[in-house]
């Protein structure tokens, strides 16, 4: 009945195989490229229960005649004995484009006790909303085996004519998931729970993402006149778009509300995001330092508007029911804040980036967790602070930050508004100090003890500590007079002008020294072999350097104005890229004999969501050969095939058709 398809040997214990099964079962996406997700119809453990007493309860669970004795036929056959421990699972899997591939039903037998899972397709179901019932048990099996310690899958019967349709094939069962199953089962933690899209229906959310991406995304793509990678850009915007409308219209349900949200986006950048929610019927507001060009693409229909957003009572939206913060930079812990002033009945969705504290940037450590998820607890901590019960959860988009944060609940009654207001005001106060301790201490050291028990360790510590120092109302008027009012006096927006970061404002003298230390300790490292090259010539190649030795090779004070000016060594180093190539945290010298100067330029053009252009179209020689001019044994290239000019008599301006050094 079941064939054995393949065996694979793993480094892993029972356990670590049941958890790799539960990740499987409730998060196939990650594997499954085609799938958005899975849906859990019903489920049902056998531990506590005897045998009979299971199968009753299968019987009252399980309402469809046909799919009860299907369950009651392949547990029978498991239930050897009351002892035995079955878990099961009726689960739709979800397919991205409905147009490609069905819905997939399938019954899911976890056998605790003898490490084995079975996946029986059940049924198919269409756009359309017809299902359609498969003839006899479909399915795998995996087993772990423990004397042996090794994966065995096994097949039943899966046949060539429903192959286009379901989301897996034989071979991607064997080469893809049994092999990823073996990878989790080694794997010392592994987190079996749904991480994303938590607080959404994620059928829906496919359903209306596939939507929007079709009306919005294809069409902006083709117009995209920014700088920016249209492709992450925009399907990045669509995807948080699709997340709030879903947001909302099941905040809507809940309330009883029919009229649909208002927003306001502070930091709207690009403004995509305003344009598509106003586009379905939300009123918003999107406020930005600088105007961009795509605001012109959108019409007159839309409020984009160009205006520095300074936190204060100026700077309040009472009309407003939500607040946004996509990646608003400095204004991100301030949303919680501006949410809370601006009514009661305001709510919040911040989508953290950048770490910045309410007057500086985050630089606060702590131990045991990554900088960023140290900031992403700050921004939790601050909508708490500020009367909400905060919900985290995790998006799907094109971004390494995806956690977001939903405030749509308060903690506390309206009466109690202004004693509330009071502890806001402290916190920020004892965030502001803080900044302002760690900013003097940086140049002679580390914080003291007593700076260090300033830090909050826990939100409940925190909050007590504001309680027992919270001010008057009336010294907190007094303190800030009604012409400024500025919830924070150290708090700088940034500049309305974009200041480029890309080395040009570095001092020639400064780029000059830096690639000509790098370039001699890269050629004049220890155990360097010669490269042979086509002429007879060696070729020093040079050795690889970690950026960290290579940082350590310069004064503090040229690499902090780097970092002012360009973004810091890094930069200045890839923008050398004729000479070096940065890759892994490490640098090495260019070889263009050796490498594909086309597709290292298909690849450049291709981040900056550019179109290739023809080899033949590119300048040659527009400027001199460093490694002719200072390397050893000159440059590894013929004059001739090189693509920069080996004298003076070579250097041209215009441009000229390129030699491909491999033709």
């Amino acid at each position: 009945m079941w064939k054995e398809l393949r065996s694979i040997e793993i480094s892993g214990e029972c356990s670590s195989f049941l958890d790799a099964i539960d990740v499987w079962l409730n998060k196939p996406h990650v594997v499954n490229r085609h799938l958005c997700g899975s849906k859990i119809l019903w489920q049902l453990y056998s531990h506590g229960y005897a045998r009979d007493d299971f199968e009753e309860l299968i019987m009252t669970t399980v309402a469809d005649k046909e799919e009860q004795d299907n369950v009651l036929m392949l547990t029978k056959e498991l239930l050897k004995e009351n002892k035995q421990e079955l878990k099961l699972y009726m689960r739709d899997l979800l397919p991205k484009s409905l147009e490609k591939h069905l819905i997939l039903r399938e019954l899911v037998i976890i056998d605790v006790t003898n490490s084995d899972a079975f996946f029986m397709a059940y049924s198919l179901s269409e756009q359309s909303g017809q299902v359609v019932k498969l003839k006899g048990p479909r399915g795998y099996r995996i087993r772990f085996k423990k004397e042996n310690k090794s994966l065995t899958m096994y097949v039943q019967d899966i046949e060539d004519d429903i192959q286009p349709k379901v989301c897996y094939t034989l071979p991607w069962l064997q080469y893809v998931l049994l092999r990823k199953i073996a990878s989790w089962s080694g794997a010392s933690k592994l987190n079996t729970a749904v991480t994303s899209l938590r607080l959404i229906q994620v059928e829906r959310y496919n359903q209306l993402y596939q939507e929007l991406k079709k009306k919005y995304g294809i069409p902006m793509v083709k117009v995209w006149p920014e700088r920016t990678d249209p492709q992450k850009f925009v399907y990045e915007d669509i995807a948080i778009a699709t997340y709030l409308l879903m947001i909302w219209e099941e905040d809507r349900k809940s309330k009883g509300l029919e009229k649909k949200q208002s927003f306001v986006d502070l930091g709207c950048g690009n403004g995509l995001l305003v344009y598509i929610l106003t586009s379905e019927g939300h009123q918003g507001l999107g406020l930005d330092l600088r105007r961009r060009k795509i605001w012109d693409f959108f019409g007159g229909n839309f409020n984009l508007q160009e205006c520095a957003i300074t936190p204060s009572s100026e700077h309040l939206f009472p009309e407003y029911d939500w607040i946004i913060g996509n990646h608003s930079d400095e204004l991100t812990p301030w949303i919680p804040v501006i949410a809370a002033r601006s009514s009661f009945h305001c709510c919040y969705f911040v989508l953290p980036c950048c770490p910045h504290d309410f007057s500086a940037k985050f630089n606060q450590t702590v131990s045991g967790i990554s900088q960023y998820r140290a900031y992403l607890d700050f921004v939790k901590e601050v909508g708490t602070a500020c009367g909400f019960q905060v919900e985290e959860d995790t998006l799907r988009i094109p971004s390494t930050k995806r956690v977001c944060f939903i405030g749509r609940t308060r903690t506390y009654q309206l009466k109690n508004e202004t004693d509330v207001d009071l502890k806001r005001q402290n916190y920020i106060e004892h965030r502001c100090s803080l900044a302002s301790h760690r900013n003097k201490k940086r140049s002679v050291g580390k914080l003291t003890q007593n700076e260090h028990q300033m830090i909050p360790v826990t939100d409940k510590q925190q909050m007590s500590n504001i309680e027992e120092n919270c001010r008057s109302l009336e010294e907190v008027i007094q303190r800030v007079p009604d012409s400024e009012r500025k919830w924070a006096a150290d708090f700088k927006p940034r500049d309305s002008i974009e200041r480029p970061r890309n080395c040009l404002s570095v001092a020639s003298s400064i780029k000059d020294h830096i690639t000509e230390v790098v370039f001699n300790e890269l050629i004049s490292m220890d155990g360097l072999e010669n490269v042979q090259l086509d002429d007879g010539r060696r070729w020093n190649a040079g050795g690889s350097l970690p950026l960290s030795h290579v940082a350590s090779m310069f004064d503090q004070n040229i690499l902090h104005q780097l970092k002012n000016e360009c973004g810091g060594l890094q930069t200045l180093l890839r923008n050398s890229h004729h000479i070096f190539r940065v890759q892994g945290g490490h640098i090495q010298l260019r070889n263009w004999v050796t490498d594909d100067y086309e597709a290292y330029q298909m690849r450049k053009r291709r981040k900056k969501g550019k179109p290739a252009i023809s080899d033949k179209k590119r300048p040659i020689n527009t400027k001199l050969c460093y490694f002719h001019e200072h390397h050893p044994q000159g440059c590894p290239l013929e004059a001739h095939m090189c693509r920069y000019a080996h004298s003076q008599e070579e250097l041209i301006t215009t441009k000229q058709p390129v030699i491909n050094p491999r033709n």
